[in-house]
C-alpha cells in the first residue's frame, strides 16, 4: 500500500540521528531557483557524484524526472564533499514517490546524508 510505505519511509528516516544543522525543505525552496535557474535542470548535467548515470524514471513523468534532477543539483550544492554516489539518483527518485513535494524529498535525502551515527553509515 502506497500510503503505508510512505509513512514507514518517513518514520524511519526521521529517526536517523543527523547533525544539528541539516538542510530541510525550506532550504530547498530557497536555493532551487538560483541553482537550477530559469532554463531548468534538463539542460544541465547531473552532478559528478552521479558518475554519468541517468535519472531512473521509476514511472515518474517528465515533471517528476525534472524534480529529481533539481533535487540532485541542490544536494550537490549543500553537500560538496560528496564525490561519488551513483546510487543517489535512484534513492531520490524512489523517495520522491513517497514525498508530498520536492522539498520534502530533499529534506529526507539530506537526513540520510547527514547521518552522524557511525553504526548506520
Amino acid at each position: 500500500n502506497h500510503s503505508l510505505r510512505a509513512k514507514v519511509y518517513h518514520k524511519l528516516i526521521k529517526r536517523i540521528p543527523c547533525r544539528t544543522v541539516t538542510p530541510d525543505a525550506a532550504v530547498y525552496w530557497d536555493i532551487v531557483g538560483p541553482i537550477v535557474g530559469v532554463k531548468g535542470s534538463r539542460l544541465q548535467p547531473l552532478p559528478e557524484f552521479a558518475d554519468g548515470n541517468q535519472v531512473p524514471n521509476y514511472c515518474l513523468n517528465s515533471v517528476g524526472i525534472a524534480a529529481v534532477r533539481n533535487i540532485l543539483m541542490c544536494i550537490a550544492n549543500q553537500f560538496p564533499d560528496i564525490s561519488f554516489c551513483p546510487v543517489l539518483p535512484a534513492v531520490v527518485a524512489l523517495l520522491l514517490h513517497y514525498s508530498k513535494d520536492e522539498g520534502q524529498c530533499f529534506e529526507l535525502v539530506c537526513r540520510i546524508l547527514a547521518c552522524n551515527d557511525p553504526g548506520r553509515r
